[in-house]
């Protein structure tokens, strides 16, 4: 519902993907925008925030992308998937996601958005937010996990 809520402050008309609708719509893809998923954000009738989670051995991951600007398409040009269907889903692509500067019809910036989510998660979630630089430990930790999943090792190691 934060989420929503600071779409929403910003002006797009942002709901949750249906999902009866969305899994009638079939199937899955190499292109994780490509078909939206029950709780993820749709703008338009196109995915707008796409969402991914992993739980193991009592740990969660929770990754979230919303791209603000660009065409979602090119997204195709990092799959690892044969050349000649690249190009087929990058058009799927255009045609079922959208970034926010198309969803808003105006471009938007990153401490724009950044704002108005973290008043949308404020309100949705009734807390009073307050912004704060990162503790030593916490800065120790961003680096520690940065070296480990940065490299091409953990990327192309599955």
């Amino acid at each position: 519902m934060g989420l929503l809520a600071g779409l929403r402050l910003l002006g797009c008309e942002a709901v949750q993907a249906d999902q009866r609708r969305e899994a009638a719509r079939g199937a899955e893809s190499a292109a994780c925008f490509e078909v939206p998923s029950h709780y993820e954000v749709m703008a338009l009738g196109r995915k707008l925030v796409g969402s991914a989670q992993v739980r193991r051995r009592g740990v969660v991951l929770q990754h979230g992308a919303l791209p603000l600007t660009g065409d979602v398409g090119r997204l195709a040009h990092v799959l690892a998937v044969p050349g000649d269907q690249r190009a087929q889903i990058r058009e799927r692509l255009r045609r079922r996601a959208i970034a926010l500067d198309e969803a808003l019809r105006r471009p938007v910036t990153f401490s724009e958005v950044a704002e108005a989510l973290a008043r949308g998660f404020a309100e949705a979630l009734n807390l009073a937010l307050e912004p704060a630089d990162l503790s030593h430990e916490e800065e120790a930790d961003l680096w520690q996990l940065r070296a480990r999943y940065s490299g091409e090792q953990w990327t192309f190691s599955r």
